[in-house]
């Protein structure tokens, strides 16, 4: 046995050193983790909460995420990296490859064939889609093939997010090492700054979703550490080599990783100023390069070889991302509200807006810390006492923390100029997230601005009072918003139904019934939004996804507003329906604020099938003729101020005990198609009536043949007098076109007649001659030519 446990210098035998020094093992790594045991509880809780963003957000409904995991698959499959010639579906091959390989090799063994069911569009989505799309929340449809046990699509995309909430971990904790290394004798500000990263929600939302931001930022931190440590110790080849990796593999995450490398080359010409080492710093410029440029420079040149453009960004031009000219810069910068916004909170596709006050409480405190923050540093470069360096540039040379917090600044500041550039040549690119490489940078320095301006007294709990509210508003965030945006309507029970007040019965196929809708408004006004509450029930199950119209209807016929959606909002597709579940869809139409008031105005309903021309057809319990369009009620559309009866005019005519006119304006126009009468008529009810009167108006020669005419109720028939309240005002215009007339004098009257029982009202004025119960109320004459 002694020849088989040499023994150590000690005297004891080897295999049994390992076994006594393994207690110690353990005490030495628990010793060295002791200190760092707050920063590794924000890490474990951010993880716990970015992966429940992951599985709680349905999937793709993170931006571009449905094209990112689309260039995943592509990976994943084995067809290599996409060409926008070969593969235009895919929206992001602009984008660098690093995060979508990572991806495809965890999941390349799933099977991915149902990714076209795992992400039909809703052509209701947040995405423009024009006025007769009802906005909603979910860009794709959900439904039970997204329940867990994950399979297929839905598995490789939750497998790709626990990467991101993995990489987003990691740059909670880089944060926190590069606020050590700045601060070493400060440890509140690195745990402040990691607390601060860990809070952000959008940044937690986008660490719960499948996207090459988080990688980028990742990196980004990683890729700080060894260029603040070469500002604090000097120049090093392993140091500037490592450094020259890490942004290369930035660069090769996102395209914006690659602006990293002219903060590096800053970081280097300043060190080689301090310490007056040119040649030395010539050499690590190009230690620095190189790495860089051999990891990431074939994709580089990749791009300029297939699409002209080093960037790739004219791929975003191509698929409908580009603008057709550079926006102004001015435009640009009104636009970074926008970008600061959604730096700290989600808005999805740009719908997810919570109340104001939580966005001026947030933007208040990260505001606080990056002002105290700048106005700290530079107190602390004026203050002589800092250094005896003659000079102020002397003097923040002398400072490593002050150079690295400087430098740190920079690069938020190019960050915030390459977001300004990206919004003057592409749309929709003023989102927050597009910040991210330089998150940690920035949450150092807000870290350190928040101790600046906190009493030293209160200082030692500032991480418990910033982290402890932000960690319960990002649940609450996630409780609050995200999910019920995304949450189907409530299923009802018997109850609820037998309360349905306004009963349809009606029966598409022997699938879905339209039980009824809630009670509609008497009155609506332009500029309002009408809010149509219609009551479904699955009788039976359907792969069809229909559609859902709301249609509001003049009484010509003509659509003034419409919304069609996915029912459930798109939460809750037909393919999805269990027989037997009912529950309520609230649709919500937008009347157009110059729609012309008063009318009558139908709300209908119906279903088709995307991409078909025609509706399905319901039947009706009742015996009801089939439609395709079913009535559920009118509305009545009233000017939003009533309008007030004129000043009395001499000429005003009374019909009956019903209705008067109280005032007129007659003009005769004169076009390449012929001449016209334009009547303007202002009535006014004197009590409710019950006959639908028509208005008619008749020219007549000189001896009293009728020339030219027109019979029409008012408004055009839009607005029938049997819906006229007493004393309401309505302004009515009627055109006449006239023949061409013979020389004479014409005479014009107005009358009011029940077609339905053939009768005339009669009219009576003391201002001007009646004629069969018709006021006479205008003359022209037609001159010899």
């Amino acid at each position: 046995m002694g020849a088989l446990e040499p023994a150590s210098r000690s005297g004891t035998p080897l295999l049994r050193r390992k076994s006594s020094d393994t207690p110690n093992l353990i005490r030495r790594a628990a010793a060295r983790i002791r200190p760092h045991r707050a920063v590794l509880l924000v890490a474990f809780c951010f993880f716990a909460l970015a992966t429940l963003y992951g599985v709680v957000n349905p999937l793709f409904e993170s931006y571009d995420e449905e094209q990112h995991f689309l260039f995943v698959k592509q990976l994943a499959d084995g067809k290599g990296l996409p060409v926008r010639e070969i593969t235009p579906i895919l929206k992001e091959t602009h984008q660098a490859p690093l995060y979508y390989t990572l991806a495809a090799l965890i999941t390349f063994y799933v099977d991915t064939h149902d990714v076209d069911r795992a992400q039909r569009i809703n052509p209701s989505g947040p995405e423009p889609g024009g006025d007769r799309v009802a906005k909603n929340h979910n860009k794709l449809l959900h439904g039970p093939w997204e329940a867990f046990p994950w399979r297929g699509t839905v598995l490789a995309a939750h497998i790709a997010r626990l990467l991101s909430a993995i990489l987003g971990t990691l740059t909670v904790f880089l944060t926190y090492l590069l606020a050590r290394e700045v601060f070493p004798t400060r440890k509140n500000v690195a745990l402040l700054a990691a607390i601060g990263v860990a809070v952000n929600v959008q940044f937690t939302y986008i660490s719960g979703a499948v996207s090459n931001d988080i990688l980028v930022a990742c990196l980004s931190s990683a890729a700080f550490l060894p260029l603040l440590r070469t500002v604090r110790l000097g120049l090093d080849r392993r140091r500037t080599l490592c450094a020259g990796i890490l942004i290369g593999l930035a660069a090769l995450a996102k395209a914006s990783g690659i602006l990293l490398l002219p903060i590096a080359l800053l970081a280097l010409f300043v060190v080689a100023i301090r310490d007056r080492t040119w040649s030395r710093g010539l050499r690590s410029a190009l230690w620095l390069i190189g790495p860089v440029m051999i990891i990431c420079g074939w994709w580089y040149v990749r791009n300029q070889v297939l699409y002209g453009d080093w960037s790739g960004l004219r791929n975003v031009y191509l698929s409908g991302a580009g603008r057709s000219s550079t926006l102004p810069m001015g435009d640009a910068l009104a636009q970074l509200g926008t970008t600061v916004r959604s730096f700290y909170l989600p808005w999805g596709w740009t719908h997810f807006r919570v109340p104001e006050p939580i966005y001026v409480v947030a933007l208040a405190v990260l505001g606080l810390g990056l002002l105290g923050a700048v106005g700290a540093l530079i107190m602390k470069v004026l203050r002589r006492e800092t250094t005896s360096a003659p000079s102020l540039a002397r003097r923040l040379l002398a400072d490593a923390s002050l150079m690295q917090l400087a430098i740190m600044l920079i690069w938020g500041a190019l960050s915030v100029a390459a977001v300004v550039r990206y919004v003057q040549v592409s749309i929709n690119a003023e989102s927050g997230r597009f910040l991210f490489p330089a998150i940690s940078a920035v949450y150092v320095a807000i870290a350190w601005g928040w101790l600046q301006v906190t009493p030293s007294r209160l200082a030692r709990y500032l991480p418990l009072g910033l982290g402890a509210p932000g960690l319960v508003w990002s649940f609450a965030y996630l409780w609050l918003f995200l999910v019920p945006s995304y949450a189907p309507p409530p299923l009802l029970g018997p109850a609820a139904l037998n309360a349905v007040q306004v009963r349809l019965d009606a029966h598409l196929d022997d699938t879905i019934a339209l039980l009824g809708n809630d009670p509609l408004p008497a009155t609506v006004s332009p500029g309002d939004t009408l809010a149509v509450g219609v009551y479904w029930q699955s009788l039976g199950a359907t792969d069809k996804d229909y559609m859902v119209f709301v249609h509001l209807v003049d009484r010509a016929g003509g659509n003034v507003a419409q919304v069609d959606t996915y029912t459930g909002l798109g939460n809750l597709p037909t393919s999805a329906w269990r027989p037997g579940d009912a529950f309520r869809d609230v649709y919500r139409l937008a009347i157009p604020a110059k729609l012309s008031a008063p009318q009558l105005l139908d709300i209908e309903v119906g279903m088709y099938v995307r991409g078909s021309d025609d509706t399905e057809t319901f039947t009706f319990g009742d015996g009801r003729t089939p439609t395709g369009n079913v009535r559920l009620g009118q509305v009545k559309l009233l000017p939003r101020q009533p309008i007030q009866p004129p000043p009395q005019d001499p000429r005003r005519i009374l019909f009956g005990q019903s209705i008067k006119l109280s005032s007129f304006g007659i003009q005769r126009l004169h076009g390449d198609d012929g001449d016209r009468l334009s009547l303007t008529l202002v009535w006014q009810a004197i009590q409710r009536m019950e006959a639908d009167y028509t208005v008619f108006v008749h020219v007549l020669d000189g001896v009293g043949r009728i020339v030219a005419q027109t019979d029409e109720q008012p408004k055009r028939g839009r607005f029938p007098t049997s819906y006229w309240e007493k004393d309401q005002v309505v302004e009515d215009q009627h055109d006449v076109s006239l023949p061409k007339l013979q020389p004479g004098t014409y005479r014009v009257l107005i009358g009011l007649s029940d077609q339905r029982a053939n009768l005339r009202l009669m009219g009576e004025s003391t201002a001007t001659s009646v004629v069969d119960g018709a006021a006479m109320v205008a003359e022209f004459t037609v001159e010899k030519r």
